[in-house]
């Protein structure tokens, strides 16, 4: 059972126009390297500081205890360390 709908051309330009918008998206996606962007979940030492409202001292002293990753010269820190410091996990 074949069913043919037939649109109007206004409404086919729209569909058109979408397709050509998402392709775009899929193409800027694949071109973020993984290894040129931390996953969403890491951010970087000034982010936790600037959230946490420490200096670098605080961070140099206690970055043992953290969960951190290096990519290429930055230090990115997981999400929940921020969670850490504020239940008094570092002090």
């Amino acid at each position: 059972m074949n069913v043919e709908i037939e649109l109007p051309p206004a409404l086919m330009a729209d569909i058109a126009e979408l397709k050509a918008g998402v392709n775009e998206l899929l193409q800027k996606k694949k071109a973020i390297s993984p290894h040129n962007a931390p996953e969403i979940d890491w951010i970087t030492t000034d982010a936790f500081m600037q959230a946490t409202g420490t200096k670098r001292t605080f961070f140099e002293n206690h970055k043992h205890l953290m969960n951190t990753r290096r990519l290429n010269r930055r230090v990115y820190i997981h999400r929940n360390e921020v969670t850490r410091y504020f239940d008094g996990e570092f002090t």
